[in-house]
């Protein structure tokens, strides 16, 4: 059986609820023209890529964002076992 064969089309949804929140929560510091972008990744279930994007953008921007935020993100990129420097170039953005 391949690696992530076991996940069912619930846990894919999930994602998709997950960083479409994120998307709708931190949306306002990025540049309004990245949003449908990243919302038609969601939308194809590559919500991956979308936090990968949406995480440059924000280190782009320089905006802060809130801790929950960050949180957020750093548990959903954790579950989708995404590379640690997609987080950590946002670390600095979070809120205390």
């Amino acid at each position: 059986m391949m690696a992530g064969g076991g996940f069912g089309n619930d846990y894919y949804e999930e994602l998709q609820a997950r960083m479409r929140a994120i998307v709708i929560a931190v949306g306002y510091s990025i540049p309004p023209e990245q949003l449908p972008l990243l919302n038609e990744l969601v939308d194809a279930n590559e919500p991956g890529v979308a936090l990968e994007m949406l995480t440059e953008a924000l280190a782009d921007s320089g905006s802060q964002i809130s801790q929950a935020d960050f949180e957020d993100m750093k548990l959903l990129a954790e579950k989708m076992g995404l590379a640690s420097a997609v987080i950590d170039r946002v670390r600095p953005l979070a809120g205390q």
